[in-house]
């Protein structure tokens, strides 16, 4: 045998998963893709909805697991609406879910190395992680503004991720990486728009868990702070409900329509900013048609846009594999 020669190494892929709320669901078409194709990947870095489908998949869960997962959730009975300070969503069922979806991993323990992103709220830096509680990471990492309360890690809050890093590419670089892939998640605003919010059942279950709390929250208030029998009268048979619908109307109140479009385009744009960074070599850029950002009765067509839009890419992975 010649011992001149050295084997020579195979190339490590790190693949990046960014912000894009439930377009995100179209990481596990590209993740089904990929291992059905015998694409191994050595990192994963992961911002907002990509750090969890990336900590799912690092802490063991297979692509059927994701699927299973993604079909079977009820996600409107992970919201806990709580007093409107920091935020409409406190988290913590979110939390507890995320938990058990990522078998209380911590990162040391999982089976792809892993960077999660999240934004601190004092000073607006990156705060990277990659050690301790995976769960802490993403919770911090999906925590986006209004909707939901920074979360709170000892003595700093995080918020969304993508606010700083949408495409979490450089992190994969500094991991180890020699082939970045990132994927693309941006889309036609005013066609995404066209998908008005109101047409979404998750929406609508939203605005329905909404009222309910606040509803609540008036009757507790009123219990505790008087003891005015006239009052507490007033308020028990008060049709509240039917107040809240008629001021917030059929759709979304005009200000959330607003905040929700505003939100979209800035990810938009910081996210094709970032696919500009030269470090890329490969970029998965997934096509929908009319998903807006809160869609999630179009799981199915979200999933399978990742998959087309990956088996494009497939041979160029193959071929910088020297396969």
């Amino acid at each position: 045998m010649d011992n001149s020669k050295k084997s020579e190494k195979k190339p490590k892929i790190g693949l990046a998963l960014g912000g894009g709320t439930v377009r995100g669901l179209a990481f596990i078409g590209i993740l089904k893709v990929l291992e059905k194709e015998g694409i191994k990947l050595d990192y994963l870095a992961g911002t907002s909805a990509g750090a969890v489908i990336a900590a799912a998949y690092a802490a063991g869960n297979s692509v059927h697991d994701l699927e299973r997962i993604a079909y079977s959730t009820k996600w409107h009975d992970l919201l806990d609406f709580t007093k409107p300070k920091k935020g409409f969503i406190e988290g913590k069922k979110i939390e507890r879910y995320l938990n058990h979806v990522f078998k209380r991993k911590t990162f040391e323990q999982l089976n792809i190395p892993l960077t999660i992103i999240a934004t601190e709220v004092d000073y607006g830096t990156k705060a990277v992680f990659y050690t301790g509680s995976v769960t802490k990471a993403v919770r911090a990492s999906i925590s986006l503004p209004a909707i939901f309360k920074p979360y709170r890690i000892g003595n700093k809050e995080y918020m969304d991720g993508s606010l700083i890093d949408p495409v979490p590419v450089d992190i994969l670089k500094e991991m180890g990486a020699d082939i970045i892939i990132a994927v693309d998640l941006t889309v036609d605003i005013a066609e995404s728009y066209v998908s008005s919010y109101k047409t979404s059942n998750f929406v609508e279950k939203l605005k329905e868990r909404f009222i309910e709390h606040q509803i609540k929250f008036i009757h507790d208030y009123v219990e505790a702070t008087t003891d005015s029998y006239l009052v507490k009268n007033l308020i028990r048979r008060f049709n509240l409900k039917n107040a809240f619908l008629t001021g917030i109307g059929k759709k979304l109140p005009r200000i959330m329509e607003i905040y929700l479009q505003a939100t979209e385009i800035l990810m938009n744009e910081l996210t094709k900013e970032k696919l500009r960074n030269p470090v890329i070599d490969i970029v998965i850029a997934p096509k929908f048609e009319g998903v807006n950002w809160v869609e999630l009765d179009k799981i199915g067509h979200i999933m399978e846009a990742g998959e087309i839009a990956s088996r494009k890419q497939v041979g160029k992975i193959k071929k910088m594999l020297n396969k």
